[in-house]
């Protein structure tokens, strides 16, 4: 009975051994980071130094106000583009919304980068929809371009 003990016990340390195995070699945690979900250009923006900080943001959201609000603030600028890089994306969405907004980017050189988003979504590479994770900030922010501009200060009171 002591060798039959012995061989299941050797069975269980392979097959512990097997899945451990499998786990560290095939299964290394996926990338959720937002640039990874982005277009080539996106990527490559995301990528840009301080140095290269575009010169302006226009924030597009349909809240029947005005609709868009620009802003050469460097500092909400750089902190947009920060809140954008520590985004994560959860998984995919298969519902839109109509909570249509834009980030668009424009650089010294007259360049512009999109991001578009939909409620609580990404609209990445390929058109897909991505549910996001952690971008609050971007939001609040946005809303600091918004209340710069008297129309929406007044339609919020």
């Amino acid at each position: 009975m002591t060798a039959r003990k012995g061989v299941r016990m050797k069975r269980i340390k392979i097959a512990v051994l097997l899945v451990l195995l499998c786990v560290l070699a095939g299964c290394s945690p996926k990338d959720t980071s937002l640039r990874a979900y982005c277009t080539e250009s996106q990527q490559e923006f995301l990528d840009q130094s301080l140095e290269e900080l575009p010169v302006a943001l226009t924030y597009h959201h349909n809240d029947n106000i005005l609709g868009r609000y620009e802003t050469t603030d460097e500092e909400i600028i750089s902190e947009i583009l920060q809140a954008l890089r520590e985004t994560t994306i959860v998984s995919k969405a298969f519902s839109g919304s109509t909570d249509s907004r834009i980030l668009e980017f424009e650089t010294a050189d007259g360049d512009t980068c999109l991001f578009w988003f939909d409620e609580n979504r990404f609209h990445g590479a390929g058109g897909t929809s991505y549910v996001l994770s952690g971008d609050e900030e971007i939001w609040d922010l946005a809303r600091k371009i918004q209340e710069t501009y008297p129309e929406y200060r007044e339609a919020m009171e």
